[in-house]
């Protein structure tokens, strides 16, 4: 059973090894590492404060995590983290529901909660997410007078004691929190945002990996222990436009656009295609920002449809040259062109193109004067 206790004398010395976690301290806004004498002090001030409110969560005997409310008037801030060794069974989730109902009957004066998540921290934003709060600006807010109470979800042995994950996330983009949403009702799930590494892969022990919209290039020793069970989510219709930016590219070059699940490889954005779909756009009235929310509604629906075959295993994969040679971009090739040609991501892109194209005119002009 999971419930929040009041924090205890006894518990200083097991606070202060969670918040020097390395984990913790990425993930919060201030990630230097905490010394001990500073830290019973602060402890101290929290255990006799009535402004900052500091619990326990626990697993019938068990501690998980912590969570701290600093109250002012009718408003409590949340700031929350589980143990290293408990991560990756859903205990995000059911903290943030325990807060609401320890406020609920401990702080019926306090209307509003709120929290500050670093952009970075995409799995504790969709635990908030999935817990009602709404998005404000750098921060995000749950009115209590929308309460109502949540049944605590039932975990197996298997799912408590760390680790056999069905599916690992890897995303560095709160865009995908709505898909893994989806999926997390489906199967356990838990969502990576750091770098990947083989002992992660050994923790979690997942049975297939997503990589979406994920900054990271993936190991070889990670890509061999998966044996192909690595999915990576392409907004491009490989094998053209692999790497960076493929939205903005596929209009340049004038070539196909669509997206691609495909399994991942050494070679970026070069393993065998799974599903894909090509995806057709009037440049005229799209700008760079609509078709690139496009691209990723049609990548979600696409895995979507496919789910069963993706979550059973029994896709069939053909390799990327059966489509031909196709085209790549670095993130310096982006770099290059926005020193020849600025642009906004709301620009029209027709309008982008013949400025484009003028820039281009005067360079190859230059470039044949100086011959």
């Amino acid at each position: 059973m999971l419930f929040l206790r009041k924090v205890m004398n006894e518990d200083v010395d097991l606070l202060f090894t969670w918040v020097n976690e390395t984990t913790a301290r990425l993930n919060s806004f201030h990630s230097a590492e905490i010394d001990y004498e500073e830290h019973k002090k602060w402890f101290d001030k929290i255990t006799n404060s009535t402004e900052q409110l500091q619990y326990i969560m626990m697993c019938d005997s068990e501690a998980i995590g912590q969570v701290r409310l600093l109250v002012k008037e009718d408003e409590a801030e949340i700031d929350y983290s589980i143990s290293e060794q408990y991560r990756g069974n859903g205990y995000g989730k059911e903290i943030i529901r325990l807060v609401k109902e320890t406020v609920r009957s401990e702080l019926p004066h306090v209307s509003k909660l709120v929290a500050k998540v670093k952009p970075s921290n995409i799995a504790s934003i969709s635990c908030f997410v999935r817990n009602q709060f709404e998005e404000k600006f750098q921060h995000y807010e749950y009115l209590m007078e929308n309460f109502e109470p949540c049944p605590q979800e039932v975990k197996t042995e298997a799912e408590s004691s760390g680790g056999g994950v069905k599916i690992l996330c890897l995303t560095n983009n709160k865009n995908t929190i709505s898909l893994f949403d989806w999926v997390d009702k489906r199967c356990k799930i838990e969502i990576f945002s750091d770098r990947l590494t083989i002992d992660i892969l050994l923790y979690y022990r997942p049975e297939l990996v997503i990589s979406y919209n994920y900054i990271y290039l993936i190991p070889k020793e990670c890509i061999e222990y998966m044996e192909g069970n690595i999915i990576n989510m392409h907004i491009s219709f490989l094998p053209w436009n692999r790497g960076f930016s493929p939205n903005i590219w596929s209009f340049i070059d004038d070539t196909p656009k669509g997206v691609t699940l495909h399994q991942v490889s050494e070679g970026l954005d070069e393993g065998d295609i799974l599903f894909q779909r090509r995806v057709e756009f009037d440049s005229d009235n799209e700008t760079f920002e609509t078709t690139y929310e496009k691209l990723n509604d049609e990548i979600k629906f696409l895995f979507q449809e496919h789910w069963d075959k993706i979550y059973s295993g029994t896709w069939k994969s053909y390799a990327q040259k059966q489509r031909g040679k196709g085209s790549s971009h670095t993130i310096s090739d982006l770099k290059e062109l926005r020193k020849q040609i600025d642009f906004k991501w709301s620009e029209n892109i027709s309008e982008f193109l013949k400025r484009y194209k003028v820039t281009q005119m005067k360079r190859n002009s230059y470039r044949y004067g100086e011959e």
